[in-house]
């Protein structure tokens, strides 16, 4: 008999079937060998009952635990959210206290990070030439230059000449 995909459902329903066949076909006292094993009726009855009680018993479980589940990863989302911004709190509102107050609350300490002098140098060399490429001055650079007009075809020479008359 070729096993097919069956439901528990399904199982339990022949389950079901074959105790109401062995009490209708097995009188008490009756033994049949199956396997080299042999069962009487009320064997063979208690080894479907006990299949159809797990089968039960699991489908009862299974479907606790998926709504424990469901529960972890509801409570787990609202903490995560809750903690990151307790992080930003204290982050936020205590300045030079922040590093220990975050270490009592179980938070690794913040991350200093230290540039070794090649890189700060490579860093300063990469600042000049991008200042150089976009022709950024700073305050004084602009203080010191200055605009040159020619006044044979500047527009304001022709307004002051206009407004002389």
């Amino acid at each position: 008999m070729a096993e097919t995909m069956r439901t528990k459902t399904s199982i339990v329903a022949q389950e079901q079937t074959a105790l109401t066949g062995i009490d209708k076909h097995f009188p008490a006292g009756t033994t049949v060998t199956l396997g080299g094993i042999q069962y009487s009726a009320s064997d063979l009855k208690k080894v479907l009952t006990d299949d159809m009680t797990a089968l039960t018993d699991t489908g009862t479980l299974r479907a606790s635990l998926h709504e424990a589940v469901l529960a972890e990863q509801l409570t787990r989302a609202k903490a995560r959210t809750v903690l990151k911004l307790l992080r930003a709190y204290i982050v936020t509102t205590n300045g030079a206290d922040m590093a220990s107050i975050l270490q009592d609350l179980g938070y690794p300490p913040p991350r200093v990070t230290t540039l070794t002098v090649k890189a700060m140098a490579l860093k300063a060399d990469r600042m000049r030439a991008t200042r150089v490429a976009r022709g950024t001055r700073g305050p004084r650079q602009k203080l010191a230059i200055k605009g040159t007009v020619d006044p044979q075809t500047s527009g304001a020479t022709q307004a002051l000449q206009v407004t002389a008359k």
